[in-house]
């Protein structure tokens, strides 16, 4: 059978996110405090009807876009990205990417994943801008946003509650002219 490919990098590649990805392996992501305690997904316990849930909301969406991130090698499934709040009018998304896997061989996965995305966002969805917020104490994704080539646009203050404290939201965007110029 063959694979459906949205956009493929040099060691990735997206795909839809299909009904056989909501499983045990998915949920553990999610719910591994070590990988998404920087996420506003990790606030509450989540389960596979939450997983399914969120699957189905997100097919009927003509708001958003979620991928499965696969390596190209093995066909493995081994984190998700989006475009969310996608605004049709004013032509911006929200973006956001999990790696959910623990492993050194990954590093650098997440920062192609966003490349991919920005690929997909602006010359597929003729979006004008992507945006997104990271907690301050996300050096790993700020890093990443940084070498992906967004630029940091604002600090939102004291507006994520990680670990016991009130920490700053990073602000990033790219828009479809910086993008271009970059490539």
């Amino acid at each position: 059978m063959k694979k459906i490919s949205y956009a493929t990098g040099k060691r990735i590649y997206l795909r839809p996110i299909e009904k056989k990805d909501i499983n045990k392996k998915y949920l553990a992501w999610i719910n591994n405090q070590k990988l998404c305690g920087h996420l506003e997904v990790n606030r509450f316990p989540n389960s596979i009807k939450d997983l399914k849930d969120y699957y189905k909301n997100s097919k009927s969406s003509k708001s958003k876009v979620l991928f499965a991130i696969c390596i190209k090698q093995t066909d493995e499934h081994i984190g998700n990205c989006s475009l969310t709040n996608i605004d049709w009018i004013n032509r911006r998304a929200q973006y956001g990417r999990l790696i959910g896997l623990e492993k050194k061989n990954l590093k650098g996965l997440g920062t192609e994943a966003l490349e991919l995305l920005k690929e997909y966002a602006f010359n597929k969805l003729n979006l004008n801008s992507i945006w997104t917020g990271v907690n301050q104490k996300n050096i790993a994704s700020i890093k990443s946003n940084i070498k992906s080539g967004m630029k940091k646009i604002g600090v939102f203050p004291e507006s994520v509650f990680y670990q016991g404290e009130l920490v700053d939201m990073v602000l990033f965007c790219i828009t479809k002219k910086k993008f271009e110029k970059d490539r």
